[in-house]
């Protein structure tokens, strides 16, 4: 069976053959514990035979594993899972073993050998490729990371871009490490986790200015690539960030838009010192670098509105034939990974008229 499952990996995908693995092993029709039964025994003669099996075998028979079948184990299979944890508690095989100790709860109590369990994170903590693993094994296991300098691994796990599993860390470690976590975010200028993490272990007396600070950076980030119509969005109805945003688009050379921005705010003009002179100036050269419309409008022109079908189609019949020059298509911001917004509202300017269209 070892032998059958080796060839299937070779000749195809690790994700479809654990699709397809675990609709046959652990289904509606199938008996859990026949089924983890067999895989527990997959596992040990891999480990009986490492010559001749891939550590790709074993991650995919301990993913077949679900949640209610190590829940519902019986004693020997728990038992033979301690065997496993403990052959894989190696710098080479870490990984394995964490996935082992969360995969069947394993606790303090099960482990026969502490101390090589111990001496054995100590040696994954010193090597790249295994350290967040022994991170895992140490959440697995009471008091085992008591003989680990925690601050250190805190630091290194920061430094790393693993945030979000030191944060999940410490939350168990006590307020003295969570305060040190939100430490180590700061002095790498990792602000945005800093502040979440204030938020949500509640250290909001310790870090009180954390998310003023975030959203500062934040925005001489935005204001640093020029992305001006984000950062208007992103300083919301914070007129600290307000003032902020209009005064450093003016020290960049944008005291037109500044000027605009600020009347859209509602911020007052003291907080722009505006030479008419200049404002005239840098207006008359962003008109020259654009097309204006105006030159292009006919007393007479059509103007479309359009919100259903029948505005559709008499816009469809005014752009015949018409030269298109000018489209733009705006949608609500975003400034979540991942989020997107769809298109809003679609506007259309040709020589002789306009549309502007919402519902896009």
């Amino acid at each position: 069976a070892v032998e059958r499952l080796e060839l299937l990996l070779l000749q195809s995908n690790f994700k479809v053959v654990l699709k397809d693995l675990a609709a046959l092993l652990f289904s509606s029709q199938v008996d859990n514990k026949t089924s983890l039964d067999f895989v527990i025994h997959c596992l040990l003669y891999c480990q009986s035979h490492l010559d001749t099996t891939s550590p790709g075998l074993k991650h995919l028979l301990l993913e077949l594993i679900t949640p209610e079948a190590a829940a519902d184990a019986s004693e020997a299979v728990r038992t033979a899972a301690v065997e496993l944890f403990h052959a894989y508690s190696t710098v080479r095989e870490a990984k394995l073993a964490a996935k082992v100790a969360m995969i069947f709860k394993l606790t303090s109590a099960d482990l026969t050998d502490w101390r090589q369990v111990t001496v054995a994170v100590q040696q994954m903590l010193q090597s790249q490729s295994s350290y967040k693993a022994a991170v895992h094994i140490m959440m697995q296991f009471e008091g085992l990371d008591n003989a680990i300098d925690k601050s250190e691994v805190i630091t290194q796990l920061v430094a790393d871009g693993q945030e979000n599993l030191c944060q999940h860390w410490v939350t168990s470690l006590g307020k003295d490490y969570q305060i040190e976590f939100v430490e180590a975010c700061v002095a790498l200028d990792k602000l945005k986790p800093a502040a979440k993490a204030v938020r949500q272990l509640g250290l909001q007396a310790e870090f009180p200015n954390i998310e003023a600070l975030y959203r500062q950076r934040s925005l001489a980030r935005l204001v640093g690539k020029r992305l001006w119509s984000v950062a208007l969005s992103f300083v919301g109805n914070d007129t600290v960030l307000q003032t902020t945003l209009v005064r450093d688009m003016a020290q960049l050379g944008e005291l037109s838009l500044a000027e605009d921005y600020r009347k859209q705010l509602g911020l007052p003009p003291s907080v722009l010192t505006v030479d008419p002179g200049q404002l005239a100036a840098q207006e008359a050269a962003r008109r020259e670098q654009y097309i204006q419309i105006e030159q292009y409008i006919n007393p007479e022109e059509q103007l479309l509105f359009v919100i259903d079908e029948a505005g559709l189609l008499r816009a469809s019949e005014a752009l015949s034939g018409s030269d298109v020059i000018g489209l733009d298509v705006e949608w609500k911001p975003s400034h979540a990974a991942g989020v997107t917004s769809p298109a809003a509202v679609l506007q259309v300017r040709w020589r002789c008229g306009s549309l502007h269209t919402t519902g896009v």
